[in-house]
């Protein structure tokens, strides 16, 4: 006991003789002031290397201070911008030269590289849990993205083609926001943050819809030339059901009327300005032409078949004569001289019923549809029978 009193009298410091000397002073900056670097120069007390065996911090005097603390917001934590304020280690600034971060003294843990998914590497959220930079939720006032620290990298930006914007693709390459393939379940769609504007959606007419057409202009999936190489229909995105497929009738395929009622396309009334018929489309194939035998014109028997226009029995119920769709051109009418009636002529000229040579076997006669009405004499020519009204 007498020993270590004798031993701290005869021990003196600097600052017993020199108090302006004071090795214990808190600015060790200070030219004035001595640290244990002055005598012992190995320790050197401001050394950037904190973790060096030979340096010494001010925990190695006051343990309760450590510099190396991973709580650095805790009051009696020391960081490197106590003794040098212009080196805020919690300067919201990380990319000022005179702010300091982790990767200052710790370069494999890059608070700003681009990799924030690494373990070694270190986003705002492994300080500041509540603001997750891998949240999902890039809306959330407490989220953080790119274009927190970067504004001209927006990631909310609608110009996703932007090279200065931000998509999930740029740090996600598996997700590829611009991806063709929107139905992948490693592809990302503006439904994806937005689900009620889901791309996917049948209503592509709704205004919370989106459409192809919304970002590419040019592809309009709504145009209404469906056969342009610049457009794209249902059959684009799900070819089973087929726009342009032949067989309006099958419950795959999609007409025009599948998205707009009132323009029916198997709508008995063709004449209805409203109504929309295979020549709408396709011109050459006139389903109101005169010309019913034409091989570009269509009649009904084209997709009806049990409904034959060109069907010799025009008396059939299945059959469709022209007064079917023109009233006016009654083909039964007894006035077969009438112009406005209809005679097997008017659709087959050899075969003319005005005719005067009645007895030509290309010409009809009355008798010609019924012979046991008509039959009041008759001359037989050629093993041909006519017969004529009296």
């Amino acid at each position: 006991m007498a020993r270590s009193i004798v031993h701290d009298i005869i021990s003196l410091n600097l600052s017993w003789c020199h108090p302006e000397n004071d090795t214990l002073s808190k600015d060790w900056t200070s030219p004035i002031s001595v640290t244990l670097s002055w005598c012992h120069p190995e320790h050197d007390i401001l050394s950037k290397d904190c973790t060096s065996p030979i340096s010494v911090t001010l925990s190695w005097c006051h343990p309760e201070n450590d510099t190396l603390s991973k709580d650095w917001t805790s009051p009696i934590s020391v960081t490197l911008s106590w003794c040098h304020p212009e080196h805020d280690i919690l300067s919201k600034d990380w990319t000022s030269p005179t702010s300091v971060t982790l990767s200052w003294c710790h370069p494999e843990h890059d608070i700003l590289s681009k990799d924030w998914t690494s373990p070694m590497s270190l986003n705002l959220s492994w300080c500041h849990p509540e603001h997750d930079i891998l949240s999902k939720d890039w809306t959330s006032p407490t989220s953080v993205t790119p274009s927190w620290c970067y504004p001209e990298h927006d990631i909310l930006s609608k110009d996703w083609t932007s090279p200065t914007s931000v998509t999930p693709s740029w740090c996600h390459p598996e997700h590829d926001i611009l991806s063709k393939d929107w139905t992948s379940p490693i592809s990302v769609t503006l439904s994806w943050c937005h689900p009620e504007h889901d791309i996917l959606s049948k209503d592509w007419t709704s205004p919370i819809s989106v459409t192809l057409s919304w970002c590419h202009p040019e592809h309009d999936i709504l145009s209404k030339d469906w056969t342009s190489p610049i457009s794209v229909t249902l059959s684009w995105c799900h070819p089973e059901h087929d726009i342009l497929s032949k067989d309006w009738t099958s419950p795959i395929s999609v007409t025009l009327s599948w998205c707009h009622p009132e323009h029916d396309i198997l709508s008995k009334d063709w004449t209805s300005p409203i109504s929309v018929t295979l020549s709408w489309c396709h011109p050459e194939h006139d389903i109101l032409s005169k010309d019913c035998t034409s091989p570009i014109s269509v009649t009904l028997s084209w997709c009806h078949p049990e409904n034959d226009t060109l069907s010799n029995n025009w008396t059939s119920s299945m059959s469709v004569p022209p007064s079917w769709c023109h009233p006016e051109h009654d083909i039964l009418s007894k006035d077969w001289t009438s112009p406005i009636s209809v005679t097997p002529s008017w659709c087959h000229p050899e075969h003319d019923i005005l005719s005067m040579d009645w007895n030509s076997p290309t010409s009809v006669t009355p008798s010609y549809k019924n012979k046991e009405s008509h039959d009041v004499f008759s001359i037989t020519k050629n093993d041909t029978v006519l017969h004529f009204e009296t």
